[in-house]
């Protein structure tokens, strides 16, 4: 995976994390019943996670993309 498509799919990650989901939910659930630490804790937790996910995600698209494009 070249250098543009590792960071188009990067941005394209993170814009699409921004838009509220169940994330959203469990913050707002979170701070109402554990305050503010609670939430804080919850939204690191979430974001650790989701980087994660986009790393793994990430190396797989690309052990799959890149042996069709070698093999134009």
């Amino acid at each position: 995976m070249t250098l543009d498509w590792w960071l188009t799919y990067l941005l394209t990650t993170l814009i699409l994390s921004l838009s509220p989901g169940s994330g959203a939910i469990n913050t707002m659930s979170t701070g109402i019943s554990h305050g503010y630490r609670g939430a804080a804790a919850s939204i690191a937790g979430l974001q650790v996670g989701l980087s994660i996910h986009i790393v793994l995600v990430g190396i797989g698209l690309g052990a799959v993309v890149f042996p069709v494009a070698a093999g134009l």
